[in-house]
């Protein structure tokens, strides 16, 4: 299903996403067979393009940088004073 989405990370840890599907979501071929044999085509008069917009927050990301190049530091110290 094609789409088409854009996205925006923002200091410190925000996120906007929005997501648009401009084919219709739901298949109008689809068929249901009942017990009797007859057939019904539930979504044959829907049409549904889907549009989402999401915000998110990283909760960790702005500080792992720096927790990662503390890390090793202490690391290369460590292994400096064992030679």
């Amino acid at each position: 299903m094609p789409s088409l989405f854009a996205g925006v990370r923002m200091h410190p840890g925000f996120g906007l996403k929005v997501q648009y599907y401009p084919n219709n979501f739901f298949n109008k071929e689809y068929k249901e067979t009942g017990n009797s044999g007859g057939s019904t085509y539930p979504y044959q008069n829907l049409d549904a393009k889907l549009f989402f917009v999401t915000l998110s927050y990283d909760f960790h990301g702005h500080n792992i940088h720096r927790h990662v190049k503390e890390k090793t530091i202490r690391y290369q110290r460590k292994y400096e004073k064992s030679f």
